[in-house]
């Protein structure tokens, strides 16, 4: 998980400048940075390429599940875009975090609602017991890391470098 130095370092980064990093675990924090200040992190989504939002989608699911799990990003504001977590992560070639996604959606019936508030009514009405420890398992599952998230994401955007701009 990079710092916050890390982080900050890319706030700005123009998408031109960002093919010259080397690292890929710097270019994808500047890619994400530029992803979320060019969708209003995430509240504009419709301004990004396919492409682009795939990334954006994985790489905000990952974030989010590592710092606290399934049940934080179904809560938090990406909740209100996990319809499209399966089939992004299919794209890039995780398959295995895929079917991860899947059984997680389908812990909570699958008709998560876009709406914030009622997406938080609605996950404190289905989050029974059952769904917590399937959430869990899934949590687990996800931090074993079966796909190669980091290089399966790099060689996603730079396949469709030209969807980046």
């Amino acid at each position: 998980m990079p710092h916050n130095n890390e982080i900050k370092k890319f706030l700005g980064i123009d998408i031109r400048d960002v093919w010259n990093i080397q690292n890929k675990e710097d270019f994808l924090i500047a890619v994400n940075s530029w992803l979320c200040r060019k969708s209003d992190n995430g509240s504009n989504l419709p301004i990004l390429s396919t492409p682009e939002r795939t990334v954006y989608l994985t790489l905000q699911l990952e974030a989010e599940v590592n710092n606290g799990g399934f049940i934080q990003y179904f809560y938090n504001a990406y909740g209100d875009i996990s319809a499209d977590l399966v089939a992004s992560f299919k794209a890039i070639g995780a398959e295995k975090t895929a079917a991860i996604c899947r059984k997680a959606i389908c812990a909570l019936n699958e008709k998560i609602p876009v709406d914030k508030i009622q997406r938080e009514e609605f996950l404190d009405h289905v989050m029974t017991d059952q769904a917590d420890q399937i959430l869990s398992a899934c949590d687990r599952e996800f931090y074993r890391q079966p796909d190669d998230l980091e290089e399966l994401n790099y060689h996603f955007i730079i396949k469709h470098k030209s969807w980046f701009c």
